[in-house]
């Protein structure tokens, strides 16, 4: 995990580096920021802080999902980034469930992007629930719903399925957040640096063009 952080503090010191080159240059040119850009700037800072503030409180940091035959019932119990204490959040009626599979599901990543993850539905004749984990690979999805099958069908007395995130890196996203934050600002940045630098080139060649042909000023 070290070496994860060193990378990202290298990825952010790189592109800070660029987009701190790109404002000298700004300057020397005359450029500066215009105040709708300026609101682009604030724009992504607020989706920054609104999504870091779901992930802090909300997101999974721990993710437990027991299910058993002596209480006939599926307990979900988890933890997040702000509150460390692993606890009950759902439980679930197991009576009359026969079966488990997986089932496709679209999430939005984005604007304009979605991608599909996959969950494990548990069914029965009048009763049916999915377990609140969404799985990025199919084949991860199959092996868990294959053992949930396996649980309901044989005389196995539970299934339990955990993702723990060991102690060791749970304070690692306190970190992590600020770099990514640098990373995000310094890429739109730059980006914005540079169409207004290229911009500007583009004009000051239109303007020596009309000056070497000698057109006169529109």
């Amino acid at each position: 995990m070290d070496d994860f952080v060193s990378s990202v503090a290298g990825i952010a010191a790189a592109f800070g580096g660029v987009f701190i080159l790109l404002l000298l240059f700004m300057r020397r040119k005359g450029l500066t920021f215009t105040k709708e850009e300026k609101k682009s700037f604030f724009f992504v800072i607020l989706i920054f802080f609104v999504g870091t503030g779901y992930f802090f409180f909300f997101e999974d940091a721990d993710f437990i999902f027991r299910c058993g035959k002596d209480t006939q019932r599926c307990d979900y119990y988890h933890s997040t980034h702000y509150n460390k204490n692993i606890r009950l959040a759902r439980s679930f009626d197991l009576s009359g469930i026969k079966e488990a599979g997986i089932v496709p599901r679209k999430r939005s990543c984005g604007r304009h992007c979605s991608k599909t993850v996959y969950r494990i539905v548990f069914n029965g004749e009048n009763n049916s629930f999915e377990m609140p984990k969404d799985f990025d690979f199919k084949e991860d999805a199959e092996r868990q719903a294959a053992r949930a099958a396996a649980f309901l069908q044989t005389d196995k007395p539970y299934y339990a399925y955990k993702e723990i995130t060991p102690n060791n890196t749970k304070n690692y996203s306190i970190i992590l957040l600020p770099l990514f934050l640098s990373v995000i600002l310094s890429m739109f940045g730059s980006l914005t640096a540079l169409t207004k630098i290229f911009q500007r080139k583009k004009k000051e060649k239109y303007l020596e063009y009309r000056k070497k042909e000698k057109i006169p000023d529109e």
